[in-house]
């Protein structure tokens, strides 16, 4: 593989991590947009909800997917016509909401951050040929997780002869 060849591969797959981090964080918008704007905080507050005084506060998650509602029933009473009756009804399915949304939340900020932080990482892999290098002599000695033969440092050796991708 030459160099250049080497570049358009990493500069691809730096740009896919550049994509995956739009998608997070465009999931997280697109859901705050359907859920009326309520779910960017819809995590810190139903964290923060058992902290505050019992007296004083409103279930966040009761907010977002209320659980009782008035319900209207037009049924047909003993003459025939059409009656009326209110009632409280149950919407079982928000119960069931409110928790998949909480979960969901958690996984889009774990899934922003670590993708965030691994962007930066893999920034500085970029930009640096001796960060570059020095992963590879820790690949060949068995330091790090992928096992790579030491016939890598003979190849590309070891003090800034990186054939690695440049800086973006």
């Amino acid at each position: 593989m030459h160099k250049a060849e080497a570049n358009i591969w990493s500069a691809s797959y730096f740009f896919c991590e550049v994509l995956n981090f739009a998608n997070v964080v465009g999931q997280i918008f697109l859901t705050d947009l359907f859920l009326g704007g309520s779910f960017l905080n819809y995590g810190v507050e139903v964290l923060n909800w058992p902290s505050i005084d019992p007296e004083n506060r409103v279930d966040p998650m009761s907010k977002v997917f209320p659980r009782m509602t008035k319900c209207l029933f037009h049924k047909f009473g003993g003459s025939v016509t059409i009656q009326k009756f209110d009632s409280m009804c149950v919407l079982g399915m928000n119960i069931i909401n409110e928790k998949v949304y909480i979960i969901l939340w958690l996984w889009f900020v774990v899934l922003a951050i670590i993708t965030g932080i691994w962007l930066v990482v893999r920034l500085f892999q970029l930009c640096s040929p001796s960060i570059r290098d020095r992963q590879i002599v820790l690949q060949a000695y068995g330091l790090r997780p992928t096992g790579i033969n030491s016939s890598l440092i003979n190849r590309y050796g070891t003090k800034g002869e990186s054939q690695g991708s440049m800086c973006l």
